[in-house]
């Protein structure tokens, strides 16, 4: 599972603010965004646009716990500081993802998540509580959350 980012991004090492957009519901996906971090340890602002297919096979990659462990180091999140995540959906490796980084982003200032759900729907509020009840890094980290139908700040 060589992932093709890793030659390229060694030349990033001054690299400040990213934009990605990455499918969680497939692995590789979730390894390019870990691999930005690793070989861009001054990353500051990451802003994720989160896409899926149009319609939903329920065939995500299981996340695999054991390689994550072999290649994500806690010192890939120290500069870390604004976060945003556009249109996640409420669906185990979204959810997973958004808890993930909140866990291991000890200097992160805020993070920013613009569900694809509208307010009144279910999986928002599930989604916002998940997130709220989560365990954070930094205690300080402002977590901000808005359905789909709301503007999207300026971050």
């Amino acid at each position: 599972m060589e992932n093709p980012l890793e030659r390229i991004l060694w030349t990033f090492q001054n690299l400040r603010a990213v934009q990605l957009t990455a499918n969680f519901g497939k692995f590789p996906s979730i390894m390019s965004i870990f691999s930005s971090l690793r070989f861009g340890p001054h990353i500051e602002k990451l802003k994720i646009q989160v896409i899926r297919p149009e319609v939903e096979t329920g065939n995500d990659d299981a996340i695999d716990q054991d390689i994550l462990d072999a290649v994500i180091y806690d010192d890939m999140f120290a500069n870390l500081k604004h976060v945003s995540v556009d249109r996640p959906k409420y669906l185990p490796n979204d959810m997973w993802f958004m808890k993930f980084l909140l866990s291991k982003a000890g200097l992160l200032e805020y993070f920013f998540v613009s569900f694809n759900h509208g307010e009144e729907t279910k999986a928002y509020v599930e989604g916002c509580k998940e997130l709220a009840m989560c365990e954070k890094a930094s205690p300080e980290a402002m977590l901000i959350l808005r359905p789909r139908d709301k503007p999207t700040p300026n971050l």
